[in-house]
């Protein structure tokens, strides 16, 4: 009787840590079970909602796009039988499949509705929105999720009042693009409109902004906006060959995510930061690309180029957050290893570190 009731013991073991595969294509469906190639996901709700075991696997069909929604880690593997996330076909036919896209790029909701602009009074080339809207972060034209060849993006302004005017290298004083949009979020005098306590988004154009639906973001002013986030108990968790973009933070790992690897994977497009690490441990990244796809150049106004061309001790007052960040950026992380990594696209730099 001992030595039955032994062996029942050991099966449930086994039930209760069995190891399942499951798939995600947007050719799914969320009502099915997700654990077989004819009954994949469609969307990442699951992914983000469900606690996973040791020894799991989470596959993204290669070749699809998921949009718009921030994916949720908090799952725990072990050491020896680590949640592993990465990519599956159907069949042979797809193995030249891109890697599978999870991006938090939206298009921008105003971009749809003309009767939500109008003309700034005197100008007619600056529209702003005529309902409060959150900070955009990035904006641009041509979305394309697989190639930005086409992609227009449009430089944020250093201040309001030098909207469509040029800007200037500091180093040469030579042209850069006009300075194409500015997000309002405080009392302040414009054209001799005095706008009051709005969030309001100003934009360069010619016609009404949603007259051609074509206006895209990637961040919004929340640090928090992310495309993938690690929360506090996820561990033991492998990420292979995923391109991740959008978001202020495109990867985020919360304090005490620990003991993970991301390789083989594109991280960072249409995003300000590429990976942001608060108190992580244990992190790995090897083989992957950090791209942020910004290539635009921003530049000085006319008053602070002639400032600095004929003194280069001229005091360039307040903070120049146009652009985008760094690649990596990590608050008091440790034994986090990075190599054979790709860095291409970021404005502030490859790799910043803060200890308190």
């Amino acid at each position: 009787m001992k030595s039955f009731l032994l062996f029942l013991l050991f099966i449930t073991s086994i039930v209760l840590h069995a190891q399942t595969t499951y798939y995600v294509s947007n050719a799914g469906n969320d009502a099915n079970s997700g654990t077989s190639k004819a009954a994949p996901w469609k969307s990442t709700y699951h992914v983000s909602n469900n606690t996973f075991n040791p020894g799991d696997r989470i596959l993204f069909r290669r070749g699809d796009v998921w949009y718009g929604k921030t994916l949720t880690i908090n799952s725990s593997g072990t050491s020896s039988k680590p949640i592993i996330f990465n990519t599956y076909v159907d069949g042979p036919h797809q193995l030249h499949l891109d890697k599978p896209i999870i991006t938090t790029v939206s298009k921008f909701e105003q971009s749809t509705i003309e009767a939500d602009w109008e003309r700034v009074y005197g100008n007619q080339n600056i529209w702003r929105t005529k309902v409060t809207i959150e900070n955009p972060g990035r904006l641009f034209k041509n979305y394309n999720p697989r190639d930005n060849s086409n992609q227009v993006e449009l430089v944020m302004a250093y201040n309001i009042e030098n909207l469509d005017k040029k800007t200037y290298s500091a180093i040469d004083g030579s042209e850069r693009p006009k300075d194409m949009w500015f997000w309002l979020n405080k009392d302040s005098i414009f054209n001799e409109t005095t706008v009051y306590n709005k969030k309001i988004l100003y934009v360069v154009s010619s016609q009404n902004p949603a007259s051609n639906n074509n206006l895209y973001k990637s961040t919004n002013i929340f640090d928090e906006n992310s495309t993938i986030v690690f929360g506090g108990n996820a561990s033991n968790i492998e990420v292979i060959n995923i391109d991740f973009q959008g978001g202020v933070n495109c990867m985020r790992f919360n304090g005490g995510a620990n003991n993970i690897t991301v390789q083989h994977s594109k991280i960072g497009a249409n995003s300000s930061n590429g990976v942001r690490v608060f108190k992580g441990r244990n992190l790995t990244f090897k083989n992957n690309i950090f791209n942020s796809w910004y290539e635009s150049l921003t530049g000085l106004t006319q008053e602070d180029k002639d400032g600095i061309m004929s003194n280069r001790n001229y005091d360039l007052s307040g903070t120049d957050t146009r652009g985008n960040g760094d690649a990596i950026f990590i608050t008091d992380g440790s034994n986090n290893e990075f190599y054979e990594n790709t860095f291409k696209n970021w404005g502030h730099g490859a790799f910043t570190a803060v200890f308190s």
